[in-house]
This record gives C-alpha cells, sequence and structure tokens, in this order.
C-alpha cells in the first residue's frame, strides 16, 4: 500500500440544489456510496455533495486524504465557490489499477478559506478485488525458439490449487497440444510457466487458450512461426571385403518444404566408386572428387538416403570385374526417401512427446 498522500482538489462540475432548513451545521460535506468494491481496470463512481448552510457565498477547498491518490480520475481544482443556502454536487472517480488488492478507506475535508474554524469531512473507501470468484484477469503467450513462455494473473478467494488447461490451436481452429498447469493462489498470484515445443512447427499463426478449470474464465493470446530453413546430413559406413558402402542421410529439420535440395558431396578421387544413387556430375579436387546429387522434395522432419561404394579389388582382372559390377549398381540411380510414418502425418503432435516437455516448468 503506498503512503499515505494529501491532494487538494476541486469537483470539475457542480449543480445547485436548494439547502433543507433542517442542516445546522455551517459546512457540510457528504460522499455516496460509503463503500463499494470494483475489480482491477473498473472505475468507481462517488458523488459528491457540499452544503453551505450561510447566508453568504463561501470558497472551499478540497483535500483528499488516501492511499493510491494516483487513481483518481479527472482535473484537479484548488477552489469551489459555494453560493449561500445553496448545494453543489459532483462526482470523484477512482481508477484502480497495478497490483494493489484489498480494502481502502479515503477522507475527503472541505476547508473554508474565509474562516479555518469552518471544516467539513466525509469517509469513504473502495474494496479491489474479484468479488470472491476464481478470475483469468491477465494471460499472455510468447514463443522463444523452441519454448513457449506463459505468463498468468490468477486470483482465487481462498487459497487452492488452481488447474488451468492451455490449449494451443492452428489458424483452422484444429487443437495441435493441450496440456494442464497447476499453481498453489492465495488471493491474486502472477506467474510463468515454460513449455517445450516441437522445432518443425508448420508456419502460421496459433492461438493459445487458457481456462481455469470448471469455470468460464477464459483467456487467448496469439504467437507466430516463421520459416525456417535446416537441412543435416549424416554418414554411416558399412565395411566390407571387397568393397565400403557409404549411405549419406539427408533430413529436412526446418518447418518448410524442400523441393529441389541440391546435395554436393566428397568422394574419394583415387578409389573406384560406384553410385548406387545416380550423381548428376562429379569433379575432381586434388585427391577428392565432388559429387552432385538432386533430391527428391523432403517435407519437414523427411529425410533421403545417398548411397555410394567404394571398391578395394586386388588386381586388374579385379578392377574390370568391378567396373561390370560398378556398372550395374549405376543403373538402380533411385534417391530413397524415409517419409513421417502415417499416424504423424494425419494427426501430428506439436508437443514434444517426453513427459518432462509436456509438464511445464517454472521460468
Amino acid at each position: 500500500m503506498a503512503n499515505l498522500k494529501v491532494l487538494v482538489l476541486a469537483l470539475a462540475v457542480f449543480s445547485l440544489t436548494a439547502v433543507s432548513p433542517a442542516l445546522a451545521a455551517d459546512l457540510e460535506l457528504s460522499v455516496s456510496p460509503v463503500q463499494q468494491t470494483v475489480t482491477p481496470g473498473i472505475v468507481a463512481f462517488y458523488s459528491i455533495t457540499l452544503t453551505n448552510n450561510l447566508d453568504s457565498a463561501d470558497n472551499v477547498s478540497l483535500s483528499l486524504i488516501g492511499p493510491n491518490l494516483q487513481w483518481l480520475q479527472d482535473g484537479v481544482y484548488l477552489l469551489v465557490t459555494v453560493p449561500g443556502k445553496e448545494t453543489v454536487t459532483s462526482t470523484l472517480k477512482l481508477y484502480p489499477v497495478g497490483e494493489e488488492y484489498g480494502n481502502f478507506p479515503y477522507t475527503l475535508t472541505a476547508h473554508s478559506l474565509l474562516s479555518e474554524s469552518r471544516t467539513a469531512t466525509a469517509s469513504f473507501s473502495i474494496g479491489v478485488g474479484y468479488g470472491g470468484k476464481l478470475a483469468l484477469p491477465y494471460f499472455a503467450a510468447s514463443r522463444q525458439g523452441e519454448n513457449l513462455q506463459l505468463s498468468f494473473k490468477v486470483a482465487s478467494p481462498v487459497p487452492a490449487v488452481i488447474p488451468i488447461t492451455v490449449k494451443i490451436k492452428d489458424e483452422a481452429g484444429a487443437v495441435r497440444g493441450m496440456f494442464t498447469v497447476q499453481e498453489d493462489v492465495s488471493e491474486v498470484k502472477i506467474f510463468e510457466k515454460t513449455v517445450a515445443l516441437t522445432r518443425d512447427l508448420a508456419v502460421g499463426v496459433y492461438t493459445v487458450e487458457a481456462t481455469i478449470d470448471g469455470t468460464d474464465q477464459t483467456r487467448t493470446a496469439a504467437f507466430s512461426v516463421e520459416p525456417r530453413r535446416s537441412v543435416t546430413t549424416e554418414q554411416t559406413v558399412v565395411q566390407g571385403n571387397w568393397y565400403d558402402e557409404v549411405v549419406v542421410t539427408v533430413t529436412n529439420n526446418g518447418n518448410v518444404q524442400e523441393d529441389s535440395y541440391n546435395l554436393e558431396y566428397p568422394v574419394p578421387a583415387d578409389k573406384l566408386t560406384g553410385f548406387v544413387t545416380r550423381t548428376e556430375g562429379c569433379v575432381a579436387q586434388g585427391s577428392e572428387k565432388t559429387c552432385s546429387f538432386v533430391l527428391p522434395p523432403l517435407a519437414p522432419g523427411e529425410a533421403a538416403k545417398v548411397v555410394y561404394r567404394i571398391e578395394y579389388w586386388p588386381s586388374a582382372a579385379g578392377f574390370a570385374a568391378g567396373g561390370v559390377i560398378l556398372a550395374m549398381l549405376a543403373g538402380l540411380a533411385v534417391v530413397s526417401v524415409t517419409r513421417r510414418s502415417s499416424s504423424a502425418t494425419s494427426s501430428p503432435r506439436w508437443l514434444k512427446s517426453s513427459t518432462e516437455s509436456l509438464s511445464p516448468s517454472d521460468r
């Protein structure tokens, strides 16, 4: 709670009414209602009534004492002129924002500038809360690398573990991921969670929907996935008595399809080499030659294999025989592609499958 402050104010618009003869005090001040409760971000309105019971007009200053005076709305005036035997009325507005919750008392005081002894006071208060109900007043989401950063503000009338279901939806509205976070909440709590996402999220805008279980308290946020290209190669060698078979696996780790990826790969220039996969041509460079392979279209997560053999023949006759075998190998000229399984294609999982990644953790 902020330190108490004093603010001199006047009420911008006043209306005049007749004074009841029963009023005896020289100066009277009242505020209505004397107490009200609002949720954060909602303006609270108070009716102010100031009466001058003397025959002559009086100049009156108004001051407000209480916490969070930055909540006071509209202009500030130093002086109010109240005609004799008249009443002026206006409206005071408080706009509670920030993280202050509870009941906050205020005192409004009227001071006559003609006589220091003529004063009047009125007390009122404002309650800031969520009406004794579970509430989700704020929710935000942002993608940071391979993680989804979630921010929550939850209000609970009693200390409890609050479960919140989070759904990730694509542009078509289909649910691509769903999980639950739980948090101990007493009154109001702000907290963050981090969820790991897969690297191959399709390009687009995603909606994140958070709902407190068993309530109508739902908030949404959005994040975008930009195009990302990433192709990796991995080589494995199977050694035999007469040849080594080399398999180069090319994997699309990005989130967009690679339609015509050209692989340029070095192979030994001083050894007999046969290509199970047809090459588009080779260029000798010292002890190596660089061969080019054009791969078929690769969707995100798919891989293609390029295969060639390095032959080891003990004699010239062996080289001749090897040449026949290599000619046969060259006729195979096929790039094999490893596709995603049908289940993964028809029902993609955007969240990582590990239990750890599905359970958000505090930042």
